[in-house]
């Protein structure tokens, strides 16, 4: 089986099965975004927040079926099937990756990987490029990044799982890959300079400050974090908006302007 993070990954990956059935499996999709929320509940003076009610509030719930569970039960099911997880370099995949192998030590031998870090694919005008996502590769690259699959070491079995420790402890509201296999802990302000930087004087759509935000970090954030964040920051007045802001995404923003100062008398 493959296990991907997403549905448009899902789709493209689906798609390469036509040009080489040798390489058609089940995909299961980790649509749990672990790059963001709370990993572990969060205790604060009115109580304990747990991370499906911090997802409550982006307006994201988590899968009604746990992957983890069925990945297992799957793998028991089957004991001569494995599991290849592909890992694109953003914060999803990354973050999700250590999700995974921390819950599945158990199933050494038996689980591979695909990491597309630093690696050059071609696109639709032939040029070569480096993807950031799944979805961005011609199905023709997949079967030639299928080659790439590489077991799991017990080694790596040992190691990786205490970096899912370590961000657990943390249990930052933000998880950022550093490039590789590093990831970074942050703020829930940490994209609050790159929203601003992209602001105008004049209203504009927030699908619209969304996308180019979105396409032009190099940290692709996750559209969901990205439209909490603003709504925190117009609650916080550091952003002027106008429509239905705190409940839907019919609204527009602007750059919050400077009350004007009342002129003084030289008298």
């Amino acid at each position: 089986m493959y296990i991907v993070f997403d549905k448009e990954d899902a789709q493209a990956l689906e798609r390469s099965f036509e040009l080489d059935e040798r390489l058609t499996s089940e995909i299961l999709i980790a649509e749990d975004d672990w790059s963001i929320g709370p990993i572990k509940s969060i205790v604060r003076d009115e109580g304990e927040t747990t991370r499906a009610e911090w997802l409550s509030g982006l307006g994201v719930q988590l899968p009604e079926q746990d992957v983890i569970q069925l990945i297992k039960e799957k793998l028991d099911a089957e004991p001569d099937s494995k599991a290849v997880i592909w890992v694109a370099p953003n914060n999803r995949d990354v973050c999700g990756y250590y999700r995974l192998v921390s819950a599945l030590q158990s199933y050494k031998g038996r689980i591979t990987n695909i990491w597309l870090n630093n690696l050059p694919f071609i696109n639709e005008k032939m040029q070569v490029f480096y993807p950031n996502f799944l979805k961005e590769i011609l199905p023709g690259e997949f079967v030639k990044a299928r080659k790439l699959e590489l077991e799991i070491t017990s080694s790596t079995f040992e190691t990786d799982p205490d970096e899912w420790i370590r961000l657990t402890e943390e249990n930052d509201l933000l998880r950022i890959s550093d490039g590789g296999k590093k990831v970074t802990g942050k703020q829930a302000d940490f994209f609050d300079k790159e929203i601003t930087s992209f602001l105008q004087n004049d209203w504009q759509k927030i699908s619209r400050l969304l996308l180019a935000v979105r396409s032009k970090s190099k940290y692709h954030p996750s559209r969901a974090f990205l439209l909490w964040r603003i709504r925190e920051m117009i609650s916080g007045q550091k952003i002027d908006a106008r429509g239905e802001w705190p409940s839907t995404e019919n609204f527009d923003i602007k750059k919050l302007q400077a009350e004007p100062q009342p002129e003084v008398s030289d008298e």
